[in-house]
């Protein structure tokens, strides 16, 4: 038996717009926001070693991650992302 909670119904345009317009929604989405954000714009001093590129390559695809990670969370939390992920799971 699976754990995961299947939706038996597509939710409608107006839950999809009170769950995006939400208050607490958007302050997620802003902290989201400004978490990415500032990885976005650490400093390359910040995960350079010099004479170790293996390091520095580490620490790049890190800050990749973490920024490619809060993206996806924002992307999720305003209607047109929330609106194309129902589109595709209700496919």
């Amino acid at each position: 038996m699976s754990n995961v909670l299947r939706l038996k119904s597509r939710p409608g345009p107006e839950q999809l717009l009170e769950w995006t317009e939400n208050p607490v929604t958007i302050a997620f989405r802003a902290v989201a926001e400004d978490y990415r954000d500032r990885a976005a714009s650490t400093d390359v001093d910040d995960f350079y070693h010099r004479g170790e590129a293996m390091k520095t390559q580490e620490m790049i695809a890190g800050i990749v991650a973490v920024v490619d990670t809060w993206d996806i969370v924002v992307k999720l939390l305003s209607k047109e992302g929330m609106q194309e992920e129902m589109d595709e799971y209700f496919k």
